[in-house]
Parts: structure tokens; C-alpha cells; sequence
């Protein structure tokens, strides 16, 4: 169940008061019609609807408990993500559209401990930067980022220009083409601008936007499933989506990779690594 963030909206009141005031007209009415005896109905309606006002105010109790240890969360990771990368820029918006700081800080430890030659993003942004930026520390690696909004990759590039990150990252755009997957016609990133790469050795698939859970980002794994290295890692972002999870989990148990879920993950999150027996 979806809750608002603020406890008693002003939606929320009026609807409360306007409710009250169609009760006391309601119970007037029926005083005129039905005399005492209607006191018996209008009372059981009201003690349902304070029922009901309860079970409301202990599920919004219940929401904010959690969404205070979600932001605490987050903003521990986002603590975590300046103090280990210490950008010379602000990051730009997080968590909405972008990667999530819990998801970032599990993509920014494992490319500081695999070391990464080859890292392709499906989807631009932050998350390219924290790549950018982790690649540096380590002086290792590149990060190669799609996009297919032309407007938002010229600002991708601007944020790496800005961290100085040219030599550790990129980003390309990669419009949207018809193909055909699983006897479907789909649109799908044009995969022909990621050609020279032949290896990947860490893969981040967080677009095209899929807001509907409609599978968009499906086709990355399968068609780049090929030119996974031995030693692949695979971040499957977003997978509070039901069928995106679904799918990503029996994409990873075909093609021979072990799934870590984090917990208390916000938006959700599956990182993948081969198993030893998988490897070409």
C-alpha cells in the first residue's frame, strides 16, 4: 500500500471533516424520517468509520517508521559515497530517477574490489559518474555508459567533464531501434555503438525506463549476455518491479550466475556473479 509522505495531509483532513459533516446531515435526516430507533444505524456507521480511521492512522504509524529507517539509510550511504569517492562536485539528484545511494554503494564497493577493465551502464547519469570516479581511485578501467534521450546524454557528459573523468568514462548515444526478441517486436537501445567491446567485465542495467514493468530492460541481458567475461558482474537495478525480478532471477539461473539481494534495499536491487562451473 502506497502512503503519502506527510502524516495528515491537507486531502486527508478535509476528506475527515467533510465525512463528519455527511454523517451529522445523514443522522439529522434520518431523526426527521425514523425517529430514535435511526440512532441505532447512523451510530454503527460511525463506529465503522472510526474503525476504519484507525486502521488508517496505525498503517500511516507503521509507513513512517519505515520511511525514517529508509532515509536514515540512505542518507548513510550517501555519507559513505562522498567520504570513500570525495567528488569535487556535488553529485546530481539521486534515488527519484537516478541509481539509489544503497544501490550505488554496493556498485561503487564491487568495482573497487573486482577492478573492472570493462564497465557498460545501460542508462546514464550518477550512476556513471560514481563509476568514473571509483575507476579513478583505482586507476583502472573504463566505464561506458547508453543513453538514448540525446538531451540527457550532452548533460552526462557534462557531469564527467565537470569530475574530470574523461579518461574513465563516456557516454554514448545509443537511440532506440526496433528489434525482435522472443517473437516480439520491441524497442531496444541500438547495441551496434558498443561494437569495439568485446568483453564485459561489469554490467549495470538501470533504463531504458520501464515505469510499468512492462520487461523494457529484458533484452540487455540477453543480448549482451555473450560478451560477458568470465569474471562478470551483473547489477539488475529496480527489481522491487515484480516481473522484472521475476525474469532477471531466471535470466541469471540460465546462464549460470549466482544472485546476492540485498536487504532493505529501496528501490530493489540483484547483483549477479558466474558461477565457477559457467565460466567460458
Amino acid at each position: 500500500m502506497t502512503m503519502p509522505n506527510r502524516f495528515l495531509s491537507p486531502k486527508w483532513i478535509v476528506a475527515v471533516l467533510l465525512a463528519l459533516v455527511v454523517w451529522a446531515v445523514v443522522t439529522h435526516l434520518a431523526l426527521l424520517q425514523w425517529g430514535p430507533v435511526s440512532l441505532i444505524y447512523t451510530g454503527a456507521a460511525a463506529m465503522l468509520a472510526f474503525a476504519l480511521l484507525g486502521i488508517e492512522l496505525l498503517l500511516r504509524l507503521v509507513h513512517l517508521k519505515t520511511r525514517t529507517y529508509t532515509d536514515y539509510f540512505q542518507l548513510q550511504s550517501v555519507v559513505s559515497l562522498y567520504h570513500t569517492l570525495q567528488p569535487p562536485y556535488p553529485l546530481f539528484q539521486m534515488r527519484k530517477w537516478g541509481l539509489g545511494p544503497d544501490t550505488a554503494t554496493h556498485y561503487m564497493y564491487h568495482i573497487a574490489r573486482e577492478k573492472p577493465k570493462v564497465v557498460v551502464e545501460l542508462g546514464s547519469g550518477t550512476s556513471t559518474v560514481i563509476a568514473g570516479l571509483a575507476l579513478k581511485q583505482i586507476d583502472a578501467g573504463r566505464v561506458y555508459a547508453l543513453d538514448d534521450d540525446s538531451y540527457w546524454t550532452s548533460q552526462s557528459e557534462e557531469m564527467l567533464r565537470l569530475h574530470s573523468l574523461e579518461a574513465n568514462a563516456e557516454v554514448r548515444h545509443a537511440p532506440m531501434k526496433e528489434i525482435e526478441f522472443q517473437g516480439e517486436r520491441r524497442h531496444y537501445y541500438d547495441l551496434s555503438v558498443l561494437d569495439d567491446l568485446s568483453s564485459i567485465d561489469m554490467l549495470l542495467v538501470d533504463g531504458p525506463h520501464d515505469m510499468k514493468d512492462t520487461l523494457n530492460r529484458l533484452p540487455g541481458l540477453y543480448l549482451l549476455a555473450d560478451r560477458l567475461s568470465d569474471r562478470a558482474t551483473v547489477f539488475v537495478d529496480d527489481t522491487v518491479r515484480p516481473n522484472w525480478r521475476r525474469e532477471a532471477k531466471r535470466w541469471a539461473k540460465e546462464n549460470g550466475f549466482s544472485m546476492f539481494e540485498p536487504k532493505q534495499n529501496e528501490h530493489g536491487l540483484l547483483i549477479l556473479q558466474r558461477n565457477e562451473s559457467s565460466k567460458k
